[in-house]
């Protein structure tokens, strides 16, 4: 069931950009939309609707277009906190197992 709250317009912004850059990456690996859409088990509609930058598709599909397109790393090292200097800072201090609110 889709939430009905608001998307921020920086979620849409990002979806945008991200839907633009898989786009691009399609385009330089020379193949067509219902091509990735195949190779990723999605929809052509999904593939439509993710590089339009439809914030909706889901993660599983944003990340099976990724393994097709062969940028799979590049989207886990995106999430990776040792790739900062931020998050390196952090590593080094003790992180717990979970956070909790009391």
């Amino acid at each position: 069931m889709a939430s009905s709250r608001p998307i921020s317009p920086v979620i849409t912004r990002a979806a945008g950009q991200v839907g633009s850059h898989l786009s691009t990456w399609r385009r330089i690996e020379g193949i067509t939309a219902a091509e990735l859409a195949a190779r990723a088990g999605v929809s052509t509609d999904t593939v439509s609707r993710a590089e339009r930058g439809d914030p909706s598709v889901g993660f599983g599909k944003i990340l099976a277009m990724a393994r097709v397109l062969d940028i799979m790393p590049q989207v886990i090292d995106a999430f990776d906190p040792a790739t900062t200097e931020m998050g390196r800072m952090r590593l080094m201090q003790s992180v717990p197992k979970r956070v909790r609110r009391a």
